[in-house]
């Protein structure tokens, strides 16, 4: 059986086809003074090879993302998981 999730802005109850996780971070290299000058221009090339600029960052935010059964993605803010969830969801809407 597939886990469920309520999308809140619809309240459509959908079944989760995939599920990921984004997180951006840095990564510092501090590199000895009196490391050698040949080792320390190769490891500055190696480094600049992987620098990577967003075109989009909205596209690739940070968090939890989920593509449902209706083909489209959401962020966990934009929804209810797991069935438990969903009917406390529902039981405090309807007091």
């Amino acid at each position: 059986m597939k886990e469920k999730a309520i999308v809140i802005k619809t309240g459509e109850i959908l079944d989760i086809e995939n599920h990921w996780l984004t997180k951006k971070m840095t990564l510092s290299i501090n590199m000895p003074d009196d490391m050698d000058i040949e080792i320390r221009e190769k490891i500055e090339n190696y480094i600049s090879e992987f620098e990577i600029k967003e075109v989009n960052p909205k596209e690739h935010k940070d968090g939890h993302h989920y593509i449902l059964s209706d083909g489209k993605e959401y962020m966990r803010e934009d929804l209810i998981i797991g069935v438990d969830y969903i009917r406390e969801y529902k039981l405090k809407n309807i007091l």
